[in-house]
């Protein structure tokens, strides 16, 4: 078949032309001349072998043919229509989709704001969300399983790129009924003679590390009595007294029952960052995301 039978233009004639069952109004609302518009549904119909259009002095009408070809000029032109919308959005990253890597820190802070803050302007924009320790997330960066993560700062490395999103100070968590007095931040030397809950070193060698310096400001080591790798978990054994956890401020808005938090005075601040692959070229939909994040965490930061 000649392809200049199914020509998008000539299609949106006939169709205008059999939507008003008049040449001279379906040319006018295509903006052409009766002419052009009746020659092109001529040479159609030529090329077709059938006739689209009975015409006398005082109507037209669809022809059997005809009538098959307008549901079928709808359909086709309605395609075209959505694949250059498609292509459109695209471009400007409003349609697509985004796997996003998350830590527990990441989820009590920022990321649900930003997520209902990104899907407000980005509705079609479907994402995906996969909660990974940072050690996690640098591997599934590097595999192309996510576009962006939300980790505390990851070591350095010559493929990822991080940028700061939000600082934050620590707190200890302790049973309930072992909580100092008073409100105010106290040394972690306070806790020299505790033992602590900590997460494996590999989970999230940038927290362990900031950690380490924590206790290295205050001259001791801590006495490590349970290793967890779940924040729920680690309050539950802090809760059941099986050791206290030094941990980054936000997770004190978990409540648990029997857990309280005790700050801690130090200098040093956890800091969440958003990570991304250095070398690739981000789609329009992580850029858009990406823009969004940091004018959050701009405007968190300012307030």
């Amino acid at each position: 078949m000649d392809d200049r039978l199914m020509d998008p233009r000539r299609l949106q004639m006939f169709v205008a032309v059999a939507e008003s069952l008049s040449f001279t109004q379906g040319a006018k609302s295509l903006g052409l001349a009766q002419q052009p518009v009746s020659a092109q549904i001529a040479r159609l119909e030529r090329d077709l072998g059938a006739a689209l259009f009975e015409r006398n002095t005082r109507r037209v009408r669809l022809t059997e043919s005809g009538r098959r070809l307008y549901a079928d000029a709808r359909e086709i032109l309605g395609a075209l229509d959505r694949a250059r919308r498609n292509v459109v959005m695209a471009s400007r990253g409003e349609i697509g989709s985004l796997a996003i890597g998350c830590g527990e820190l990441a989820v009590d802070t920022l990321l649900p704001k930003l997520l209902r803050a990104f899907h407000e302007r980005f509705p079609e924009v479907t994402v995906t969300l996969y909660e990974h320790h940072t050690s996690d997330q640098l591997d599934a960066l590097r595999r192309d399983d996510i576009d962006v993560g939300f980790a505390l700062l990851p070591a350095p490395a010559d493929d990822i790129a991080a940028e700061v999103l939000s600082e934050d100070g620590f707190v200890v968590a302790v049973a309930t009924p072992d909580r100092p007095r008073g409100r105010s931040a106290v040394p972690i030397a306070a806790f020299r003679d505790a033992g602590f809950i900590a997460t494996p070193r590999y989970r999230s060698p940038g927290l362990d590390e900031l950690k380490a310096e924590v206790f290295r400001d205050a001259g001791f080591e801590p006495r490590i009595v349970q290793l967890a790798t779940n924040a729920s978990t680690m309050l539950a054994l802090v809760a059941a007294g099986i050791g206290v956890l030094l941990t980054p401020e936000p997770i004190s808005r978990v409540a648990m029952d029997g857990v309280s938090f005790v700050p801690i005075a130090t200098e040093r601040r956890a800091r969440l960052c958003m990570i991304t692959r250095r070398e690739s070229a981000p789609s329009a939909a992580l850029a858009n995301f990406c823009n969004v994040a940091r004018e959050l965490a701009g405007r968190t930061a300012a307030a």
